[in-house]
């Protein structure tokens, strides 16, 4: 790597088939990739990184494992999210159920349902049915269909970088879980990216060695953090980190109906831990260019001021504390 070449981590938000918009971005992005020559668009950079949570984590998986196995990403990344669409007819009949089911929420009052209440019926479905509402199964099918698991601990120990982080949280515990490629063993597995994907009004908690794991949307969405950590080296954590992200910040106007609400809600509660990471960054990012500014005998950041204010007021003792 040059002294001059960028090092780069990208972050890709979850927010359901909306992710299908961060496959155009990935495969944009990272059409003149050179991963070997450490060249994006003819400029030096180094991907260091991606990381993603449900839709977003299964595109930035796509996209992870294309630049590994030295394929397209925009090709790996169309050919996933065409196999996705609702093309058959049965498929196309219970899209249409479903889209005009949501549509009625608001004015009439619908049914809650577990996805755990068809547990026996959908044992004893044939397998055509099965297969057709067997959400999780189908998804796995796919993730298999375009990733070959089996090769991952190779091809990760072969190319040390980029890095996959995949956000998912445990159920009864709270603990928020990352998935990473690079621990030992490699957690990269269909089981993990079912978990950030597992919508729990929708999908069962999947169980991952005795631990039942729901949507990245309630830990990190999507994991930044994790690039910074302070286990890892200098050379290994990014100057840049470039967000993929779904949910917009601003609203135009006050949402009145359910429908608008239930929109808002998500928006807001999908870019809760977002901003909450960013805001953590951009803050240490503040106080590291005001150690700077004090050595260069430099005007001090406000926050570096505030920081010297404490520690000026706690030892002469005129410190107001909450309590």
């Amino acid at each position: 790597m040059t002294a001059a070449s960028a090092r780069i981590a990208i972050a890709c938000q979850g927010g359901g088939t909306h992710t299908a918009f961060t496959a155009g971005v990935l495969g944009r992005l990272l059409r003149h990739y050179d991963r070997r020559q450490q060249r994006l668009e003819g400029q030096p950079a180094h991907l260091l990184g991606l990381s993603g949570t449900s839709g977003g984590a299964i595109s930035a998986l796509l996209a992870w494992y294309a630049l590994l196995t030295d394929a397209s990403p925009t090709d790996l990344l169309n050919e996933f999210w065409t196999g996705n669409a609702a093309t058959e007819w049965l498929d196309v009949l219970l899209n249409r159920a479903l889209v005009n089911v949501s549509r009625l929420e608001g004015f009439v009052t619908l049914p809650e349902i577990s996805p755990y209440t068809f547990e026996s019926f959908l044992a004893l479905s044939p397998p055509p049915i099965r297969g057709l509402l067997d959400g999780a199964g189908r998804i796995r099918h796919l993730l298999e269909q375009h990733v070959d698991f089996a090769r991952l601990p190779d091809l990760v120990g072969l190319n040390p970088a980029p890095r996959l982080l995949v956000a998912a949280v445990d159920v009864t515990s709270g603990d928020f879980k990352v998935f990473k490629s690079d621990a030992q063993p490699c957690e990269i597995t269909p089981d993990a990216l079912l978990a950030s994907a597992a919508l729990p009004t929708m999908f069962e908690a999947v169980d991952i060695g005795g631990h039942f794991f729901w949507d990245g949307l309630f830990s990190q969405n999507p994991p930044i953090h994790d690039f910074l950590s302070t286990t890892l080296s200098r050379d290994d954590k990014p100057d840049e980190i470039w967000i993929v992200q779904i949910n917009p910040e601003a609203a135009a106007a006050v949402p009145r109906t359910v429908p608008e609400i239930l929109d808002r809600r998500n928006e807001l509660g999908g870019n809760l831990s977002l901003n909450q990471e960013v805001h953590f960054i951009l803050r240490l990012n503040a106080l590291i260019r005001g150690l700077r500014q004090r050595e260069r005998g430099l005007d001090l950041h406000p926050d570096f001021k505030q920081a010297e204010s404490f520690l000026r007021r706690r030892a002469a003792g005129t410190l107001e504390w909450e309590v």
